[in-house]
């Protein structure tokens, strides 16, 4: 979960995805990711596909820096 006392502006980007998940599921995992674009609510196998292609595309954009 976020830790409240670090900057979250920081180096680090979490996605979460919940395939099929309950509604106190979904929150957790929202929680967890960076922020609501970063977690992906798949309730199919095109969708769960979908999600994980979306952020192997944004984690490939990246670059990494000092």
């Amino acid at each position: 979960m976020k830790d409240p006392t670090h900057d979250h502006t920081s180096l680090i980007e979490v996605y979460t995805v919940g395939f099929q998940v309950s509604s106190a599921a979904k929150t957790f995992l929202t929680s967890c990711a960076t922020d609501a674009a970063h977690y992906y609510d798949a309730t199919t196998e095109v969708a769960l596909q979908a999600a994980f292609r979306d952020i192997a595309l944004k984690i490939a954009a990246l670059r990494l820096t000092n």
